[in-house]
């Protein structure tokens, strides 16, 4: 679809539109501003498109409890404290 018909449900349903707001990139960055830059009116659908696509995007990540966020803080602690105690290990060896 031509981009100057795009609706902002076009540019939410657009894979390479998302693509650019989810994980942009040089290619993407440099794709979606030039088009942009030539269809300048649709940079209020773009933006829009944007804002729901990022929204939709924080509504689908996990919840996570409080227990669950200690665990996860006490196993990334464990595994630091086994690394640490390796890089001591290896330099008394040296």
């Amino acid at each position: 679809m031509e981009i100057s018909n795009y609706t902002t449900e076009d540019f939410v349903l657009d894979p390479s539109f998302k693509k650019w707001v989810m994980y942009p990139d040089g290619a993407t960055n440099l794709f979606w501003e030039n088009l942009l830059a030539e269809n300048p009116s649709k940079h209020k659908k773009a933006k829009k498109a944007s804002r729901i696509i990022l929204q939709l995007n924080i509504k689908n990540q996990p919840i996570l409890s409080d227990t669950e966020i200690s665990d996860m803080w006490k196993d990334l602690d464990s595994r630091l404290s086994k690394d640490n105690q390796n890089v001591k290990i290896i330099f008394k060896k040296q």
